[in-house]
C-alpha cells in the first residue's frame, strides 16, 4: 500500500500470487505461494533535491555578473531524458540537448531542482581566467561531501539532498613588504628631483629679470 510521503514515487503494479494449501495429514496444513519469474518486486522512488547556488567574494568581484552555467544530468549511465521545467527565478534556463542545460546565476541567486534518488549530475561554470573559483557541496545536514571533480565543475550522485556553492573571488594587488618600504623613498626622490627643477627654474627666471 502506497504512502504519503510527497517525495516518494510508489510502485503502485500489481502482482499475480499462487497460494496452494495442502494437507499434511496430521492435523497441520501447508500453504506454499508461487510468484512470477521476478518475484513480487516492488521499487519506490524517493526525490532528491539538487541546489545549485553562486556567491562572489573580493574586493574587486562583480556582483553584477551573471555567469554561464552548463547541467548534464544521467541516470544508469544514460542521459536523464525526462524534461526539467526552468526553476523559479531563473529565465535563461535553456535545454541544450538530452539530459543538459544551460542557465547563468550572479552573486547571491541560486536555483533547486527536485529529481529522482540515483540520478548523477554535473554542473560546469564558465569562470573567468581572472577570478579564483572554488566549489563545495554539502548534503542535507551541511556535512561536506567529496566532489568527484575539479573546480569549476561539481559531480556526483543523488543520494540524498545536495547543495553546491560555486564560489569565484577576485581581490586587486595590494603593495606588501619590500614595495612598501621602498615607496617613502620613492617618493622622496621624485619630491627632491621636483623642487630641485622648480628652483632651477625660478633662478633662471631671475637671471632673464636682471638681464
Amino acid at each position: 500500500m502506497a504512502g504519503d510521503d510527497e517525495r516518494i514515487v510508489y510502485d503502485d503494479h500489481t502482482e499475480e500470487v499462487k497460494v496452494t494449501v495442502s494437507d499434511n495429514g496430521d492435523g497441520t496444513m501447508t500453504a506454499t505461494a508461487v510468484y512470477d519469474e521476478d518475484g513480487a518486486v516492488f521499487v519506490n522512488n524517493r526525490f532528491c533535491t539538487l541546489t545549485i547556488s553562486k556567491t562572489v567574494d573580493g574586493n574587486m568581484g562583480d556582483r553584477t555578473t551573471a555567469f554561464p552555467f552548463t547541467l548534464t544530468l544521467t541516470q544508469n549511465d544514460e542521459p536523464y531524458t525526462a524534461e526539467i521545467a526552468a526553476p523559479e527565478g531563473i529565465d535563461d534556463w535553456t535545454a541544450a540537448g538530452e539530459g543538459v542545460y544551460t542557465f547563468t546565476l550572479s552573486h547571491g541567486e541560486s536555483l533547486e531542482l527536485l529529481l529522482p534518488g540515483g540520478v548523477a549530475y554535473e554542473v560546469t561554470e564558465d569562470a573567468p581566467e581572472d577570478y579564483e573559483a572554488t566549489v563545495s557541496i554539502t548534503d542535507a545536514d551541511g556535512a561536506e561531501i567529496e566532489n568527484a571533480a575539479n573546480a569549476p565543475t561539481a559531480a556526483g550522485s543523488l543520494d540524498g539532498d545536495r547543495s553546491v556553492s560555486f564560489t569565484n573571488t577576485r581581490e586587486s594587488v595590494v603593495p606588501t613588504g619590500a614595495e612598501m618600504t621602498a615607496l617613502p623613498t620613492v617618493i622622496g626622490v621624485i619630491a627632491a628631483a621636483l623642487a630641485g627643477l622648480g628652483g632651477l627654474l625660478l633662478l633662471r627666471k631671475r637671471r632673464a629679470s636682471r638681464s
